[in-house]
């Protein structure tokens, strides 16, 4: 019996030690984001130049409030997560997934409404299936991504040649590319989803 007591304090404990917090001051949240997100820079790429972009101009994704939220758990940050409206909600790179599911009850509380997460699997699927489920909806996949970090660059791998911007001479093998990327990134893309999509000098 008294194992299980100490168990149960323990938890407590733990639940207690976890400061969910939502932001108004973009200053403030990016001293707290910032160092956090840099920590996975490849993994948090995308909240990364949201974060950057919000402190140079709040209104430059709209006029609409963004939503800006930091998990800590005895002051250390654990999650981070954005939304710029109407966009999907974003969340960082975590280890510890259990923070997903107080980040879910916070977003509840607040009555919030999203259209779709976006985040590394585990987690999105972890949100979804908790947001859906306290919210009665369906979730479908729309997108599937890959993220590549470089590590070391090959002396042989430019030489002497240069990059340049695709001429339209260069169209199909262009197209082609797009197409194919697109393909494995986005679920149903369509040729002319394709042909929106490619941009030629």
């Amino acid at each position: 019996m008294k194992i299980w007591q100490d168990r149960i304090k323990k938890q407590i404990f733990q639940d207690l030690s976890k400061e969910p917090r939502f932001y108004d001051d973009i200053e403030e949240f990016y001293k707290v984001a910032y160092p956090f997100l840099l920590e996975h820079e490849a993994e948090n790429n995308l909240p990364l130049a949201i974060l950057i972009s919000l402190k140079k101009n709040i209104e430059i994704y709209g006029k609409e409030k963004p939503l800006l939220f930091s998990l800590t758990d005895a002051k250390i940050v654990k999650l981070i997560a954005l939304r710029t409206p109407p966009q999907d909600l974003i969340i960082s790179y975590t280890d510890d997934l259990d923070t997903i599911e107080l980040l879910t009850e916070e977003l509840t509380k607040r009555s919030e409404k999203l259209p779709g997460v976006l985040s590394f699997k585990k987690a999105a699927d972890k949100f979804a299936e908790q947001w859906c489920e306290r919210n009665y909806i369906n979730c479908n996949l729309f997108r599937k991504e890959r993220i590549y970090k470089l590590v070391k660059v090959s002396e042989e791998t430019l030489g002497h040649r240069k990059f340049s911007v695709a001429p339209k001479l260069h169209q199909e093998i262009v197209f082609q590319w797009a197409g194919e990327m697109m393909k494995e990134a986005l679920i149903n893309t369509t040729k002319e989803d394709i042909r929106v999509n490619a941009f030629f000098e």
